[in-house]
């Protein structure tokens, strides 16, 4: 089965960690909690970094009425493990789900500026 790992291979691996390390079993328990916390903070921290580089960028202006939606989506895969950033979320609604919507924005604002 694809995807799957034979138990057996499993407790070689780990037999072959502990003989390479053996302090490892011993400290990592003392450890892992703080080295999860800085790396969820360190998370946070470029999470907080990318929204303030993409809703400050004037570029992005028009992306600022959907930003629940942007943010919906940064969330969802940040649940799934994936590190996904506000511009590469707001090309794909943009591309996808708001295609219509942000086109028409579009069509007619060139429009209007053409009339005038």
């Amino acid at each position: 089965m694809a995807g799957r790992q034979d138990p057996h291979d499993a407790a070689a691996e780990a037999q072959k960690t502990q003989a390479a390390n053996p302090f490892q079993s011993m400290v990592e328990p003392a450890i892992a909690p703080a080295l999860k916390a800085a790396k969820d903070a360190e998370t946070r921290a470029n999470m907080a970094a990318d929204a303030v580089a993409f809703y400050t960028d004037s570029s992005n202006a028009e992306a600022s009425k959907y930003r629940d939606k942007i943010e919906q989506v940064v969330q969802a895969q940040l649940k799934q493990g994936i590190m996904t950033s506000r511009a590469d979320a707001w090309r794909w609604l943009r591309g996808g789900e708001l295609y219509a919507e942000v086109t028409k924005g579009v069509v007619d604002a060139h429009t209007k500026q053409i009339e005038d």
